[in-house]
């Protein structure tokens, strides 16, 4: 979350200050990506009928048994985990001007959003697929935005 902070207050200050100016596009595109990941993910998973695993079980005497036809349980795509992957935006931001900030935060990304899909995975509140089809989607965004500017302003992205 601070990362993101930090892009959207570096941004926001590059209106006023001369010497952040050149780090202006690149700063903004980084933070509004990242945003557009999370609420997408967001809107799908407010819409989504599927339940989490800890609605899907029954306890018993004999332990659990699983009901499958648990419903409205808003839990897919993760939520938690899309904080984590829209830092493969940076990824996307640096690839063409700054190949080891672009490989930092692909690692990144991938480390921080398995360990927050992971953690909520142990908690009961999402299987391993809800995780990967989050990554899915911010990997997605990321493409598609990412070929809309170097169609259309490639020097957001070519500049340092």
């Amino acid at each position: 979350m601070a990362v993101y902070i930090c892009y959207f207050m570096g941004w926001l200050s590059s209106f006023k200050c001369q010497k952040l100016k050149m780090y202006q596009m690149k700063w903004g595109y980084f933070f509004l990506v990242s945003l557009l990941c999370t609420s997408i993910v967001g809107l799908i998973k407010s819409q989504s009928a599927y339940a989490c695993p800890w609605n899907m079980t029954i306890p018993s005497v004999s332990g659990f048994t699983w009901d499958f036809s648990a419903k409205n349980g808003h839990c897919f795509p993760g939520g938690h985990a899309s904080t984590g992957f829209a830092l493969l935006t940076g990824y996307f931001v640096y690839r063409l001007s700054n190949i080891k900030k672009a490989c930092f935060f692909l690692v990144a990304g991938l480390i921080l959003g398995f360990a927050m899909g992971w953690a909520q995975m142990m908690r009961g509140a999402h299987f391993l697929s809800h995780n990967l089809w989050t990554l899915w989607i911010c990997w997605c965004v990321n493409v598609l935005i990412y070929q809309i500017i170097l169609k259309y302003s490639p020097q957001i992205l070519t500049t340092d």
